[in-house]
């Protein structure tokens, strides 16, 4: 599956299954990596970066899982 370079905050909810609250406490709390802002209010990630973090957390949590 090819992925697009840039998502936008609605498309990373989906990917995540949060709120927008959710995600933008994230953010503020250096819990999920901060967006881009491309204008005043459009805000969007890297697919690569999003997906790199999910994969982070998958890892800690397999080896949380382990202890």
């Amino acid at each position: 599956m090819q992925q697009k370079e840039f998502i936008c905050t609605t498309e990373v909810m989906k990917k995540l299954s949060i709120s927008r609250n959710t995600l933008l406490k994230m953010v503020a709390t250096g819990n999920f990596p901060q967006p881009l802002r491309l204008t005043g209010k459009c805000l969007r990630w890297r697919e690569q970066v999003v997906s790199d973090w999910v994969a982070k957390m998958e890892r800690a949590a397999e080896c949380a899982a382990q202890k």
